[in-house]
């Protein structure tokens, strides 16, 4: 499990150093969040699709993320860190995405996650999903979208369960996470995460909070508003960078606050952009993050 827990610790420095937003319009566009042609910095008014993401940090370690498509639409990811790969495959009921599987090895063992996603009169609600181990099931998760009266993500609730060793088929609540958002315009302002464990005593395990502000946008379009809504949140608490949800802002943020349990400093980011009113490089004095595309 070390490299999993790798990548997710490379892709949550991802979320605090760079800024991905992802997006869908409510008719099948894949680029919601994304304004017209001529509302940002006057480019040709080209769309494109994001095709790799490159990161090298301080230390020169270099992480790169690919996105495919299949007639436009993002059928898988790979992800290079460091030398170790991880596989994301994703499935569609017709235009909506239905199922979201990762591949990792850890050694000579296969890490597999699966996410089935769950509609509510077309709106992503909610989802399940396990977490296996050479084919051993180690986890099941159970997520819960709210949204506001604006239609915006509000909140994500994750309750991560396992079984219980003395009565099994029944599982119990292992671990909770649950994400606060707020907006200001189009932009989130605020993203407050807090993970608790329910350990048993006489173990007593604080719970870890992270909250980031984010201010200062510019008016370009972000690099992953041109992935599918539904794979940046319903991937919120599991694959945070690839589909942070700070991804459902319209532009990219210039300053972050980042906090761990109110320690933290702010971060600032220098953006450069192609003709098209997309960002090519985002810096900053922790890394450097190259966005590469292919027209849509």
């Amino acid at each position: 499990m070390k490299k999993l827990i790798g990548f997710l610790s490379f892709i949550f420095s991802l979320v605090i150093l760079f800024s991905c937003e992802p997006g869908r319009a409510e008719n099948g566009d894949l680029l919601f969040g994304v304004n017209e042609p001529g509302q940002n910095g006057g480019g040709t008014g080209q769309t494109k699709l994001l095709k790799r993401m490159t990161a090298t940090n301080s230390d020169g370690e270099i992480s790169t993320i690919n996105y495919n498509y299949n007639s436009g639409i993002l059928s898988s990811i790979n992800v290079d860190e460091d030398g170790d790969q991880i596989d994301i495959f994703l499935t569609y009921d017709k235009d909506k995405l239905s199922q979201m599987v990762l591949n990792q090895m850890d050694g000579a063992t296969i890490v597999n996650a699966t996410t089935n996603l769950i509609y509510t009169n077309g709106k992503l609600t909610g989802s399940t999903g396990k977490m296996e181990a050479g084919g051993e099931e180690l986890s099941r998760n159970e997520t819960n979208f709210t949204y506001d009266t604006a239609g915006k993500l509000k909140m994500i609730t994750t309750s991560i369960l396992q079984e219980d060793i003395d009565n099994p088929g029944t599982y119990t609540e292992f671990s909770k996470l649950v994400s606060e958002l707020l907006f200001v315009g189009n932009n989130i302002s605020s993203w407050k995460m807090t993970t608790s464990v329910n350990a048993p005593p006489p173990f007593n395990i604080p719970p870890i909070v992270f909250e980031v502000k984010l201010s200062n946008y510019d008016t370009f379009k972000n690099p992953l508003a041109t992935l599918p809504l539904e794979f940046n949140i319903a991937g919120a608490h599991f694959l945070v960078g690839t589909n942070s949800v700070q991804g459902l802002s319209s532009n990219n943020y210039k300053t972050a606050s980042v906090k761990t349990d109110g320690v933290g400093d702010p971060v600032n980011y220098v953006y450069s952009y192609d003709g098209d009113d997309y960002p090519t490089v985002a810096t900053a004095s922790q890394a450097v993050l190259k966005y590469e595309y292919i027209k849509r």
